[in-house]
């Protein structure tokens, strides 16, 4: 499992994504990447269960948050070696 530390500082160094993939692509390249969804959570300071429900789909991140999520999906393509 990765170091939560390293997730931040590469989620603080990363530029956002341009569009993001559908909420199922996001949630396996967290999977793939071995990532739990606290780690995503505290990167973006939400709960666990709001990740839970962009990955599904339910919701999508507002606004304030969707820059940050971007990026977040640009480290995890990353560490999966996609860009899907």
């Amino acid at each position: 499992m990765p170091d939560l530390l390293s997730f931040l500082d590469a989620v603080d160094r990363a530029r956002p994504v341009e569009e993001l993939p559908p909420p199922a692509v996001c949630r396996r390249l967290r999977q793939e990447a071995g990532l739990p969804l606290h780690h995503v959570a505290v990167a973006l300071g939400a709960e666990p269960s709001t990740i839970a429900t962009w990955e599904r789909g339910l919701s999508r991140p507002r606004v304030q948050s969707a820059n940050e999520w971007r990026k977040v999906i640009a480290v995890l393509q990353a560490r999966v070696g996609t860009t899907q």
